[in-house]
């Protein structure tokens, strides 16, 4: 078995904005995959800002909106 690369299924560009800042920049943090017993594929994350200006504050966190995504067929989309 081989793994085949099949294109991004998420994407980092684009700009996040509050009203404290805003970053360009900003990593994507899985909590993990997982098949249901149906074989969908289920995925969350979690994007975090590498730009500390969108902070409320020095001691706040860069972590916002949890995503959820799923695939039907096996992985391709």
């Amino acid at each position: 078995m081989s793994w085949t690369a099949l294109g991004e299924w998420t994407s980092s560009t684009g700009t996040y904005t509050t009203e404290h800042g805003s970053s360009t920049a900003r990593n994507m943090y899985l909590h993990g995959f997982d098949y249901d017993l149906d074989g969908r594929l289920h995925s969350l994350f979690t994007w975090r800002e590498q730009n500390t200006a969108v902070m409320r504050d020095s001691g706040g966190i860069t972590n916002h909106d949890t995503g959820y995504v799923y695939s039907t067929d096996r992985d391709r989309t």
